[in-house]
Order: C-alpha cells, then structure tokens, then sequence
C-alpha cells in the first residue's frame, strides 16, 4: 500500500514538473482584450497611430490624417492582424499583434523579453483563432492616404 502511494506521488510530483517546464513558454504569450477606443500603435521610426473607432480607420498620431498599415494574415483562418513591431537597436522584444474585432474591443497578443520571443509569438499567432462569435475586420484603406509598411 505505501509502495502504491509512493509510485503516484512520485508520478504526480513528475508530471507537475515537467508541466511546469514545458507551460513556461505558452504563460510568456499574453492574450489581452483592449478598448477600441483606446487602441493605438506606435511603430518605431515612424510615428504614433491611433485607430479611429468610429470611421474604422488609422490615423496619424498628431495630425489625424488616415493612414494605411498593411496587417499580416494570421492564424488558420487569415484573419488580419496589425504587427507592432519594436525597434532592433533600442528593445528588439517589444512586438505585438493587434487584431481589431467586430465587438467593442481589439484583441493584442503579445510576450514577453525572453529568449527567442519573436519566435514565440509568430508560432503562437500561427495557431491562434478568435473566440466563437467574434471576427476580424481589417481597418478601412482608401487611395491616396499614406501606407505605413
């Protein structure tokens, strides 16, 4: 009898152990929800972005002006999402993925600096699907605005 609880405790001791090495990894990637209202983008070197709730479109920082940023295609299903990219001089590990959903709020997906990060989230954006009921919308582009690539 002791033998038996021995052997499962022991089990159970390895299986948390090696649970807990290998969902390191999957607790660096962060899933949040975000306020459309309050979304915005700053890509390095080039400026700061806000999303415009209301005309669904990117606009300029500073000057509203409506801009064109071109989403990469995510997930199994090529859902468009936005790259925030960091800068590779200054912090190489500050990117994101933010998709803009048809509810009222974006979801961004992000991780955090360690390792082999941008690995990390592109094999988990690779992966991901939005939750049931929810989908994508790209922001609205239109000739003439300024493309932001």
């Amino acid at each position: 009898m002791r033998t038996r609880h021995f052997v499962v405790l022991a089990v159970l001791m390895c299986v948390m152990t090696f649970g807990a090495l290998n969902g390191d990894a999957r607790f660096s990637i962060r899933v949040r929800h975000v306020p459309k209202t309050k979304l915005g983008m700053a890509i390095k070197a080039v400026g700061d972005f806000q999303y415009n709730v209301k005309l669904n479109r990117w606009e300029s920082g500073e000057e509203k002006k409506p801009v064109i940023i071109k989403p990469d295609l995510i997930g199994p299903k090529k859902m468009p999402a936005y790259l925030e990219a960091g800068n590779m001089m200054a912090d190489p590990c500050d990117r994101s993925y933010i998709i803009i959903t048809d509810q009222s709020y974006a979801i961004v997906i992000s991780t955090d600096c360690r390792g082999d990060s941008f690995e990390r989230l592109n094999r988990y954006a690779k992966s991901y699907s939005l939750p049931k009921g929810v989908h994508a919308v790209r922001a609205k582009e239109k000739a003439g605005w300024e493309v932001i690539e």
